[in-house]
């Protein structure tokens, strides 16, 4: 639904999702390790379905996938980049990036394509793995700064 007054417009809609998945991973307990286990294939195919699509996400991280009765969504398509018109995929671009999920070459500034995609989506099947082992975020944190 949706109302309106002299100064506001505004939308009612139901919640996008119930949390993201950074918290998801915090309170997942060992009877929702099947429902984890299962949004590895639902990430893959999210990603699979962009690229098919011609377009890189460019700000995949745990906090731009939301969770929703056991279901992803993946958020935040402010830097994705569409090749589809242009037929460049490989790009020298500058864009914020979150340096944790990072691939090299992003960090790096020098040519990337969508594999720089999948570098950040194995970060976050890490943590997701690092979860389904009975290990926290802070021990996750520990392992990528060794």
């Amino acid at each position: 639904g949706s109302y309106s007054d002299r100064r506001y417009i505004a939308f009612i809609m139901q919640p996008a999702a119930d949390t993201n998945l950074v918290d998801f991973l915090q309170q997942c307990t060992p009877a929702e390790y099947p429902t984890l286990s299962r949004l590895f294939g639902c990430l893959t195919s999210a990603i699979h379905y962009l690229h098919g699509k011609y377009v890189r996400h460019r700000d995949i991280f745990s906090q731009n996938v939301l969770v929703h009765n056991g279901e992803v969504k993946l958020t935040d398509f402010g830097n994705s980049y569409n090749w589809s018109t242009s037929n460049k995929r490989t790009t020298r671009d500058r864009i914020p990036i979150n340096e944790e999920y990072a691939a090299p070459e992003v960090a790096r500034g020098i040519l990337k394509n969508e594999y720089s995609d999948l570098w950040s989506l194995g970060v976050v099947f890490l943590e997701m793995a690092t979860t389904l082992l009975g290990k926290t975020k802070a021990e996750f944190d520990e392992f990528l700064r060794d």
